[in-house]
């Protein structure tokens, strides 16, 4: 319940916070708003809380697949082979054609092809800015827009969802869900589902993702 509590109070925190960009007058620098990346330190507050500090935002590029990251079997300490992407914005901020690598685990689990369109930032911005250098690479790899077909798999993984609490008192806590979970361009499948979850408990979750209606079969 307190890392829940302190968990609320960084978000109201983030939300709260006024981020400067180069030429803003101060006090006209907009608020954070949902969906910005930022980089943040964490301390402890007088009463005991973490407390972010020293807040600031990254920047969002998009740019467009040129070389996906590669499996690598003969090389076990380094089995991705990095990919690549290009992006015009980029190129104009910094110079240069806008090529950026991009490692497999910026990208999580969704397994990207040439051509898609992803967005990313570049923490190492931040230290450029401030005359230091800087070798770009893509972090927070997120995708965008697929034009593969619908029936293609864009990730998977397995992931764990916490169950309500019983109607009754007497009753225990349901374990957490452990769920594998296979993405495509318009649907997610499940599997692993025990027989009493239904779809109005999957939407607690999923409507918050974009998720328009559940189907248990």
């Amino acid at each position: 319940e307190d890392l829940q509590k302190a968990a609320e109070r960084i978000s109201e925190q983030l939300a709260a916070l006024a981020m400067e960009k180069p030429g803003d007058k101060p006090g006209t620098a907009p608020r954070l708003a949902e969906e910005d990346l930022i980089q943040f330190m964490v301390k402890l507050s007088v009463e005991g809380f973490p407390q972010a500090v020293q807040v600031q935002r990254l920047r969002k590029y998009t740019g467009t697949v040129t070389r996906a990251p590669e499996w690598e079997h003969e090389s076990p300490d380094s089995p991705w082979k990095p990919g690549c992407v290009i992006c015009e914005e980029v190129a104009k901020a910094h110079g240069g054609s806008g090529e950026v690598t991009m490692q497999q685990e910026a990208c999580g689990q969704v397994r990207l092809v040439p051509g898609d369109r992803v967005t990313f930032c570049l923490p190492e911005e931040l230290e450029a800015q401030k005359g230091l250098p800087a070798m770009f690479e893509a972090k927070l790899v997120m995708l965008a827009q697929s034009h593969r077909p619908s029936g293609s798999v864009l990730g998977c993984c397995r992931i764990r969802l916490p169950r309500p609490a019983p109607s009754s008192e007497n009753k225990p806590q349901p374990a957490p869900l452990s769920l594998f979970c296979h993405a495509f361009n318009s649907k997610v499948i499940l599997s692993g589902l025990s027989i009493d979850v239904s779809e109005s408990e999957l939407m607690r979750f999923f409507s918050k993702q974009g998720a328009s209606k559940a189907i248990v079969a």
